[in-house]
């Protein structure tokens, strides 16, 4: 029991960390679409961010849901997302949101 509320509170914890690093109108269609580069050097094109775990990342390709762990991930951009050329990079385990550019309006 002592495991599952612990598991519980450092989810919530990684979640609000992340949260702070996302946009303020986070939304899955909001970054676009992406290409994933993996650790090993190979890529992974034209797919969409469902969701972010605590150790890994919910994808869509070709309208099919998949998981990858972060751990094999180097990063994730979008180069046409609302916010101009975006990455998102994985240091230890962690989500790190950059912004490359911002498109001028």
């Amino acid at each position: 029991m002592r495991s599952i509320i612990l598991i519980v509170l450092l989810s919530l914890a990684c979640n609000s960390v992340f949260a702070q690093d996302l946009p303020t109108n986070p939304e899955k269609e909001d970054l676009g679409v992406g290409t994933i580069v993996l650790k090993d050097h190979s890529i992974i094109k034209n797919i969409t961010i469902h969701e972010i775990k605590d150790y890994w990342i919910l994808y869509v390709k070709n309208e099919s849901l998949h998981d990858l762990m972060m751990e094999k991930i180097e990063r994730i951009e979008f180069p046409k997302s609302e916010w101009g050329n975006v990455k998102i990079e994985f240091r230890d385990h962690k989500p790190t949101l950059m912004f490359l550019n911002h498109p001028t309006n």
